[in-house]
């Protein structure tokens, strides 16, 4: 494996931490167990745009590994690249255990008022 696929490798577990950690994020939103704030240009809210930065951050991390450092696709996973993906479910695990519960909305939102964190959505 060329400095390429070594560089590649060693995002990759930073890469699928952050994916992981957004996707849950998604999860809770599209479950309505938390509400966000609308993202950048009102596309969406800030954790559908943070996973969708992720993927994008992750497609030519992957496109490095598989194409570009072995001139195959898809050749067999090494022991690194198993090793790596496992330190990026280590990080999201830790990320999501070890986070404190959100914060609780104390009253629902008034008329033209928006949010500016994630919340727990105001049941009352």
């Amino acid at each position: 494996m060329g400095m390429e696929g070594k560089l590649n490798l060693l995002g990759l577990p930073l890469a699928l931490g952050g994916l992981g950690v957004a996707a849950f994020h998604v999860h809770l939103v599209t479950t309505g167990k938390l509400e966000c704030p609308a993202g950048i240009g009102g596309i969406g809210t800030a954790p559908h745009q943070a996973l969708a930065a992720f993927v994008l951050v992750l497609l030519p991390i992957l496109y490095g590994l598989f194409v570009e450092s072995t001139g195959e696709c898809l050749k067999p996973l090494p022991l690194p690249l198993l090793v790596a993906v496992a330190v990026g479910g280590a990080a999201v695990f830790g990320s999501i255990s070890a986070n404190p519960p959100a914060m609780k909305a104390t009253s629902p939102l008034q008329d033209g008022e928006k949010l500016e964190t994630c919340r727990v959505p105001f049941s009352g």
